[in-house]
């Protein structure tokens, strides 16, 4: 490589320059006690000075190019600021790269590995008007507790920390997008792959009364009691809960 050569001419110069200053230094010491007893002449003796003097600017010189030499090798080694999963390569060998231009590759972390998910309009808009009426309460900080189902169905070991707004991204981020931190040490996610989250943390509050034995237990299975003045068994059924007036209830159910 060029620069490797550059480097090795530039400490080999390095090397030079300081045994230059070595043998000036030696001609000087030399020198300087024939001057004071009048063997040689002055200025033989201020040449020599001078030498020891140049070899030294020089050996300063040379440690400047041996910097310059290192500067520019480090150049073409490029390190990722992270850790992580790397893409195929963007170009081949010898190609010519140009600094903040040139894509060589892409490298995503893993571990922690963030889980991008949009919420929609709609459910933000609903979110916002529940919060606004009193009738939801979202954890502080927006410290949710995420948990990933895969798109086989099942779910991930591992539950995730707090979801928030994404801020810094390389593309435009979705006007609702959120970002989710997992554990990922064991690399069981990867970059790229299909995933469901869901997360816990909000409660509702506010206007919710029940009769106060509205569930009964029968010989096999349990059954609810519908308000009025005649009793139904009815099994429960998982639903949305809906709003509340007095001493009835009611649940929307998803079937």
């Amino acid at each position: 490589m060029p620069f490797e050569a550059q480097l090795a001419a530039a400490e080999a110069e390095l090397l030079r320059a300081k045994a230059q200053k070595t043998q000036a230094d030696r001609e000087a010491a030399r020198l300087r006690p024939l001057a004071e007893r009048k063997a040689i002449g002055q200025k033989e003796a201020d040449d020599a000075a001078s030498a020891a003097e140049f070899a030294t600017a020089a050996i300063k010189a040379a440690q400047a190019k041996l910097s310059e030499a290192k500067l520019n090798l480090a150049y073409t080694r490029v390190t990722a600021p992270i850790s992580g999963l790397s893409s195929r390569a963007q170009q081949s060998e010898g190609s010519l790269a140009n600094a903040n231009t040139t894509l060589l590759t892409t490298v995503s972390q893993v571990d922690p590995i963030w889980i991008l998910f949009n919420i929609s309009e709609n459910e933000q808009l609903r979110l916002n008007k529940a919060m606004a009426d009193g009738r939801l309460q979202l954890p502080r900080n927006n410290a949710f507790e995420v948990s990933v189902k895969l798109s086989d169905g099942s779910t991930f070991p591992r539950s995730g920390g707090s979801a928030s707004p994404t801020r810094a991204s390389t593309r435009r981020p979705a006007p609702h997008e959120m970002r989710a931190e997992i554990a990922n040490a064991d690399l069981a996610l990867k970059p790229g792959q299909f995933v469901r989250v869901a997360l816990k943390g909000a409660q509702r509050r506010g206007r919710w009364r029940c009769r106060r034995s509205p569930c009964s237990k029968g010989r096999r299975d349990s059954f609810t009691s519908s308000a009025g003045t005649r009793t139904a068994r009815r099994s429960p059924r998982p639903g949305r809960w809906s709003s509340a007036t007095g001493r009835r209830a009611t649940a929307e159910t998803s079937g």
